[in-house]
């Protein structure tokens, strides 16, 4: 595995998350004022661009924050982040989410 690495909230959320963890991934830094991650060969393994993203051992990616934490969660459980039993915590993510966006007024 590797991160793909740049400024931003999203990849600091990353970074910190697997400092939590004590985890250490060869990482590559991209240069998102300057597009590359807009352009190839970044788009070829993340088509949507989107900043972090975390290449896989199979050559697949992760291009979602949190999926890219709940997958390291998952194959280093220790010491437990997000909880001890992640399809739950994903089913429990995924209805506050749906709570969240039907309360939302559009004015």
């Amino acid at each position: 595995m590797r991160l793909y690495n740049s400024l931003g909230p999203n990849p600091r959320c990353v970074r910190m998350f697997m400092a939590e963890k004590g985890i250490t991934l060869p990482t590559i830094e991209l240069d998102i004022l300057g597009a590359e991650n807009r352009k190839p060969p970044y788009t070829d393994k993340n088509p949507g661009g989107q900043m972090p993203a975390l290449e896989l051992d199979n050559g697949g990616a992760l291009g979602e924050t949190v999926a890219i934490c709940e997958y390291l969660e998952d194959k280093h459980p220790t010491p437990a982040l997000i909880g001890t039993r992640l399809l739950a915590t994903f089913g429990e993510v995924e209805r506050m989410s749906r709570i969240h966006h039907t309360s939302i007024s559009w004015r």
